[in-house]
């Protein structure tokens, strides 16, 4: 029971990036009481069909308590898309802010071992309207690809789990996003999703006793989402909503404050409503993810 307190320090006070958190999700990204973990994550996605995105997005994460963490998420970038108009193909392409999110999480059972540990943790928090939802192109208003808010405060719900060992780590959440209707403009269909990760430490084959060296990493990612129809200024939009699944593999490079890594991403589900909807057929993520932790600052007694 000796290299048990050390293990807990391992897998806990440590920042995020000993972790390797997953690449497509962060609801359970890990922070200890009193820090502040932030994360930077430059994200771009490159299709093998019509659609390229290009992705900033931030977390901050602050451990209150033991038990409960505040976190806010907020997003940046651009994305483009190939269509079809009377005098020929364009490429459409917008930018900006996307909404920003809020939530709390409460640890609510946890399982220490002195190898693992096992966490639930529900959250709950909302999505406050940051990013655009006006864009339009020769006077049409498009689709949710190009607009990057909802355009009303989103409620926000769910529940992640993880398990934390020494040469593996497996996280999983479902999360819904209600988005009411407005009446102008691009107004979002709300959302469910389910994500689930499953990492392996590859190189070193064997951990030091002490330090944390640089380390490769294995991730499988997938996302499922379930997406009610969108609304064109107040007008059900037939060609949005549906169903999709995909599965990454990435191969990550990680340090105490940073990891880089890319991989594949191949959607294995499309089930899209309407006619002439664009789909991914694969997918490269490319990704650099830089964190910053802050010392303990509170005395307890």
């Amino acid at each position: 029971m000796q290299n048990f307190p050390k293990s807990l320090i391992l897998l806990f006070a440590l920042p995020a990036g000993a972790l390797c958190s997953a690449v497509t999700f962060v609801t359970s990204l890990p922070v200890a009481r009193d820090q502040i973990v932030v994360r930077f994550n430059l994200q771009p996605s490159f299709s093998t069909r019509q659609l390229n995105t290009f992705q900033f997005p931030v977390s901050v994460a602050y451990g209150l308590t033991s038990k409960l963490g505040l976190f806010a998420n907020l997003s940046q970038g651009f994305a483009s898309i190939d269509t079809a108009t009377p005098t020929g193909a364009a490429r459409l392409l917008n930018g900006g802010s996307g909404d920003t999110g809020f939530y709390a999480r409460y640890t609510l059972y946890k399982i220490d071992k002195p190898n693992s540990t096992f966490r639930v943790t529900p959250l709950a928090g909302f999505f406050i309207p940051t990013g655009g939802n006006t864009f339009t192109f020769q006077s049409k208003l498009q689709s949710k690809s190009l607009q990057f808010g909802s355009g009303t405060v989103d409620p926000y719900v769910g529940v992640a789990a993880g398990i934390s060992a020494k040469r593996w780590t497996t996280n999983w959440d479902a999360t819904y996003r209600l988005n009411p209707l407005t009446s102008a403009n691009f107004s979002a269909g709300s959302e469910l999703r389910l994500d689930g990760q499953a990492e392996l430490k590859i190189w070193p084959i064997t951990m030091p006793d002490q330090g944390l060296p640089h380390l490769v990493n294995l991730s499988l990612e997938s996302n499922y989402y379930v997406n009610r129809k969108d609304h064109l200024n107040g007008v059900l939009s037939a060609n949005s909503g549906g169903r999709i699944f995909r599965e990454s593999a990435l191969l990550q490079l990680s340090s105490l404050r940073w990891q880089v890594g890319g991989g594949i991403q191949i959607p294995l589900l499309q089930d899209l409503n309407g006619t002439g909807r664009v789909k991914q057929k694969v997918g490269y993520l490319v990704f650099f993810e830089y964190y910053l932790a802050a010392p303990v600052w509170r005395k307890h007694g």
